[in-house]
């Protein structure tokens, strides 16, 4: 989970810097349509969307298909079971 977090931080961190790049190319008349702040708070917004989708939502993806995967794994290992006596006979 510490690998996603840090992972989040240095995606949010690159994106950040890419759409700054991004507002500095516009022409000036662009700012004149936006309100104070408002470029500063769409872009916190957004970059927290990111981070916590990239931080804990893709660990969570990921630990609930490992915990689906060991039970599937469980499942059919106990239906194997019984009849493991005969297939070492073999």
């Amino acid at each position: 989970m510490v690998g996603f977090s840090y992972t989040g931080e240095r995606l949010t961190q690159k994106i950040r810097e890419l759409y700054l790049r991004a507002v500095f190319r516009q022409n000036v008349a662009f700012f004149d349509f936006l309100g104070s702040g408002e470029i500063t708070t769409r872009i916190t917004a957004d970059m927290n969307l990111v981070q916590d989708g990239v931080s804990q939502k893709v660990a969570l993806v990921i630990s609930g298909f490992a915990m689906f995967v060991s039970v599937r794994s469980l499942h059919l290992s106990s239906a194997i079971l019984p009849f493991a006596h005969q297939i070492l006979m073999i």
